[in-house]
């Protein structure tokens, strides 16, 4: 009897000792976890890399809301759409915008207008110089408020320098079409004064400090980007509680070659009401984008816009 006591006793240890293991190692979700945000960052890379001297159509829809939420003025402006790539750094890429028609109506000759631009980046002496021409460009035809660049940078919160900045969870799983999807949820464990770069947006707002929120799709099957909706969210001395400022909904689609390209883009502003100590917010734009016939960008293609004029 005591020899079986011994055994049991030895038996009980061992499966003790089995259920005690760290937790880490026995943890599907976190496994899951750390292996959509690796999938995610080498997607994003992917796209990152592919998404360079690219040529296109953009459609960009500019609606300025009243109070009650519905369109007062619209906007509507087709361009071509070109993804540059910096003499000066290359892995800098910018969108470049050549308008040819605003709300139906024929502009100016866009080959003409696309050569000056190319002759102004030529010029550049510096990278500063060519952002600036790349601006003015990018500036023209807007409607009060200016957005661009929402198709270079995806998911920047994967990158393996950034995830320290935020909480990111696996929100399950959903069907897009006829697709699954991994959702990751993420948001800034710390909201920080906001800087000049998104001041314009925030000049109602107190003592502001600003992070980020928001949801990524990735295709169950492959991980590439399916769906992407982000939040810069605020809050001040008179909002505690974060809410935001401007919201962007991205879809994208598989290109011809397999790769993954923007297809839609909605980008929703709030402000603050009238009442300067108001604590809502209300809906004053929405952009809406949207990408078709997207094909490489090389010298063939820019011998067939112009060939540059002797000066």
């Amino acid at each position: 009897m005591a020899e079986i006591g011994n055994m049991l006793t030895r038996a009980l240890a061992i499966l003790i000792s089995s259920l005690t293991v760290p937790f880490h190692a026995q943890n599907p979700a976190q496994t899951d976890l750390e292996e959509a945000l690796r999938q995610a960052d080498k997607s994003r890379q992917e796209y990152v890399a592919a998404f360079t001297d690219l040529i296109g159509i953009e459609t960009r829809v500019t609606e300025l809301l009243n109070k009650s939420g519905a369109t007062e003025k619209q906007q509507t402006v087709m361009s071509d759409f070109l993804v540059y790539r910096s003499r000066f750094k290359s892995e800098d890429v910018s969108e470049c915008h050549i308008t040819r028609e605003i709300d139906g109506k024929a502009v100016r000759n866009p080959q003409d207008e696309a050569m000056k631009l190319f002759r102004e980046l030529a010029k550049a002496r510096t990278q500063a110089e060519e952002s600036a021409a790349i601006w003015e460009q990018n500036a023209k035809h807007t409607l009060r408020f200016l957005i661009w660049g929402l198709t270079l940078q995806p998911l920047p919160w994967v990158r393996e320098e950034a995830r320290r900045d935020f909480d990111v969870s696996l929100a399950g799983h959903e069907r897009l079409g006829e697709d699954d999807a991994v959702v990751l949820a993420y948001q800034s464990k710390e909201l920080r004064p906001s800087g000049e770069r998104w001041k314009p947006l925030l000049t109602r707002f107190k003592n502001p400090r600003f992070g980020w929120r928001g949801q990524a799709w990735l295709d169950s099957k492959d991980w590439r980007i399916r769906r992407w909706v982000d939040d810069l969210i605020v809050t001040d001395d008179e909002m505690t509680m974060p809410v935001a400022v401007l919201h962007k909904e991205i879809e994208y689609e598989r290109g011809r070659s397999g790769g993954t390209l923007p297809a839609r883009i909605v980008a929703s502003r709030f402000e603050k009401s009238g009442d300067k100590a108001s604590r809502t917010l209300r809906p004053v734009t929405r952009i809406t984008f949207t990408y078709d016939g997207f094909k490489r960008f090389d010298v063939t293609t820019a011998a067939e816009i112009k060939k540059p004029e002797v000066e």
